[in-house]
């Protein structure tokens, strides 16, 4: 019976990024097989996960609380290193209810607790915000109860409790419900979004980068081939390439297109 395992490692905040190493003798024989797995990695993990290929993955969803303590739409969340969820800001109730607070659970969402009932940036709503690989969270963008949209970037570097504006201005024009991924090597990337009003939308396809936390950015592409759009998701992959998926763009035209970048 041939063996396939992969490690995924779970690295402190203060610590390097894991990396992955390990051997496992004896690689094949007679099922059940015992195998003896050593553990050669680096970066200080602190949690591991075997996956062997042949799971079911047919486990269901639990509900962790009908009552976390929020209620809100259009807001951001990150997971952070040490495993805790942040969730920030977001409309309560109706489009006037944009909120500026911090709230971290550090049982799986199961409970929550407010870190910062104000947390210094405008209240505002779809936003994102990105956790590095440092433990620190930046937060950007977004619309405020005004219907402004704002360019502003925020830092935390301890779990949401305190904030700090690292960038008034950061270049890209202001916009609401767009992407941003935190990438391997510590940089943020964000695409697209929506400046628009009530009768019309200003949708955007450019993509801008920052190496330095959010201190500063660079347009990377002024217009990336793919139709402008809001609503839109991305993630970073392990191999350092950004996959963007779907949104919506001009006249409600709903998107199912996906587009890669590696660079």
């Amino acid at each position: 019976m041939p063996i396939l395992a992969l490690l995924l490692l779970i690295g402190t905040v203060s610590a390097a990024a894991p990396d992955a190493a390990f051997s496992g003798a004896p690689l094949s024989g007679a099922a059940p097989l015992a195998v003896q797995f050593t553990d050669t990695s680096t970066g200080s993990p602190t949690g591991w996960a075997w996956f062997f290929g042949d799971e079911t993955y047919n486990g269901t969803w639990t509900e962790q609380t009908d009552n976390a303590g929020w209620s809100r739409w259009h807001h951001a969340s990150v997971a952070m290193p040490d495993g805790s969820i942040v969730l920030m800001g977001g409309y309560g109730d109706g489009y006037t209810g944009a909120s500026n607070d911090t709230f971290q659970s550090t049982d799986n969402g199961t409970t929550w607790t407010v870190v910062n009932a104000s947390s210094g940036w405008t209240p505002r709503s779809g936003h994102t915000a990105v956790a590095l690989p440092d433990g620190s969270i930046v937060l950007m963008g977004g619309r405020d109860r005004d219907g402004n949209y704002l360019n502003d970037t925020w830092r935390s570097d301890d779990g949401g409790g305190n904030w700090t504006r690292v960038n008034v201005s950061s270049g890209w024009e202001g916009r609401w419900r767009y992407t941003s991924v935190a990438m391997p090597d510590g940089s943020i990337v964000l695409t697209g979004g929506d400046a628009g009003d009530e009768l019309s939308d200003l949708l955007y396809n450019d993509t801008w980068r920052s190496i330095d936390g959010g201190g500063n950015w660079t347009c990377m592409n002024a217009s990336s081939g793919w139709a402008e759009r809001f609503g839109h998701t991305s993630v970073a992959m392990p191999d350092g390439s950004i996959v963007l998926m779907g949104g919506e763009g001009d006249d409600s035209d709903r998107q199912n297109d996906v587009w890669r970048s590696t660079d």
